[in-house]
């Protein structure tokens, strides 16, 4: 894997992993042209036409080639396509200013032919965290709010700054989810048992058969930027204040 370093964030690289040694059913991995780790790996074009910028970003085709070729020599199943997002920018009279065009490549992978026509099926979030391999707690309980919090992106984070602040040692274990917990209240010791022990298989199968990859996986995890504050929104969910902390040399 290691020509992939170059072209694939830590956690699809784990994830990746994990799916091609059949550890994990499926993933997704989308190849960004916004992805600050392609920078030099992307096409880009500019034009100004009718006082509007057009922009237009496209990952290189050697980029997709790469992981072809990877996948082409295991043996997992995948899917991939051309995806094109487009966004626009308008200045404070209203007036449109920019118009971009990304196209990015996106892969649907598995280990089995079935476990990928399964993800490629999938329609709700439901159907596809269990596509993924998620604890049927986890994806019941995802976007639900309770004891007051939803279960979201924001419930994280939250979750591992409160366990920081309270002085408790974050476990490396947690470096391995790639989903929301169904609890993880680290400081009253309310983890979901269920994606504790997914997290454990996951984390004891890399250490043993690829140590470099799990000591980066875990270094990521643990160099992570946490929120110093955060505010509960009225859905449930967390908006996170990060404070900004100039370079030491500096």
């Amino acid at each position: 894997m290691e020509q992939l370093r170059e072209i694939l964030d830590i956690g699809d690289e784990l994830n990746l992993y994990l799916v091609v040694n059949g550890l994990k059913p499926a993933t997704m991995i989308s190849l960004s042209s916004l992805n600050p780790s392609l920078n030099t790996r992307v096409t880009k074009s500019e034009e100004l036409r009718e006082k509007v910028r057009h922009v237009t970003l496209r990952v290189n085709f050697d980029v997709v080639d790469d992981l072809k070729k990877y996948l082409n020599g295991s043996e997992a199943k995948y899917k991939d396509w051309e995806q094109e997002n487009i966004s626009e920018s308008w200045d404070s009279q209203g007036n449109k200013t920019m118009h971009q065009t990304c196209y990015d490549h996106m892969f649907y992978v598995s280990s089995n032919k079935k476990g990928l026509e399964r993800l490629l099926s999938a329609k709700s979030d439901r159907e596809i965290g269990l596509a993924l391999g998620f604890p049927i707690e986890s994806v019941e309980a995802y976007q639900k709010v309770i004891n007051g919090e939803r279960r979201e992106g924001s419930y994280i984070p939250v979750s591992l700054a409160r366990a920081k602040q309270a002085g408790i040692e974050l476990p490396t274990w947690l470096a391995y989810i790639c989903f929301v917990p169904e609890n993880l209240d680290l400081v009253n010791g309310n983890v979901s048992l269920s994606s504790k022990q997914l997290a454990e298989t996951y984390q004891n199968f890399v250490r043993e058969n690829n140590p470099d990859l799990a000591k980066r996986v875990e270094q990521h995890f643990l160099d992570r930027k946490l929120p110093d504050s955060w505010e509960k929104r009225p859905d449930g969910g967390y908006s996170c204040c990060y404070k900004f902390q100039p370079s030491p040399d500096k």
